[in-house]
């Protein structure tokens, strides 16, 4: 083809073929860079969600984790609880041997004197065995007397082979406590 457009014109055309051909990719660049501005913030939202959610997530996880050390607690103390209860029932149960002994020291006569005491603790009941010397048959048997009387014993045994001497009587006592 054969130009015939004067040289002047023919600039004219080509700074403006320039400047169309500048301004269409400057437009393309521009939609690019706004194209890519928004994938990247919508990308940015999409992320910052998802570190909300996590974040929440362990939040939730360590309040489980503390709601089961919690309830582990809790266990353990009830379990604890059951067995101060249980020991205190048993206690209250159990007689104490201090205080039996205490007894027999309050109504032992001067003449009897004891020289061993034997504690049995069985599952259901409770003994004392004591031994010693009495210096007359009729003080022991005041003092078995005594202890039958006495609201803390229950049972008092004494073998027959314990009175059969008049004077310097060796004994040997068996009470079950209450």
């Amino acid at each position: 083809m054969i130009n015939l457009l004067p040289t002047q014109d023919k600039k004219l055309l080509k700074k403006e073929f320039l400047r169309r051909f500048i301004v269409v990719l400057g437009s393309c660049f521009l939609m690019l860079v706004l194209t890519q501005i928004i994938l990247l913030l919508s990308l940015l939202f999409y992320l910052v969600s998802s570190e909300k959610n996590l974040n929440d997530q362990i939040a939730s996880t360590g309040n489980l984790v503390e709601l089961k050390a919690i309830d582990k607690l809790e266990a353990e103390t009830k379990e604890i609880n059951d067995l101060l209860s249980s020991l205190q029932k048993t206690q209250e149960r159990t007689p104490l041997f201090s205080d039996s002994i205490s007894e027999i020291l309050k109504i032992l006569p001067p003449s009897v004197r004891i020289s061993s005491f034997l504690f049995e603790k069985g599952p259901s009941k409770s003994n004392i065995v004591m031994g010693g010397e009495s210096t007359t048959r009729d003080d022991l048997l005041i003092f078995v007397e005594d202890l039958k009387s006495n609201v803390y014993f229950k049972e008092v045994a004494i073998p027959v082979s314990s009175l059969l001497a008049e004077k310097e009587v060796d004994f040997s006592i068996a009470v079950e406590l209450r």
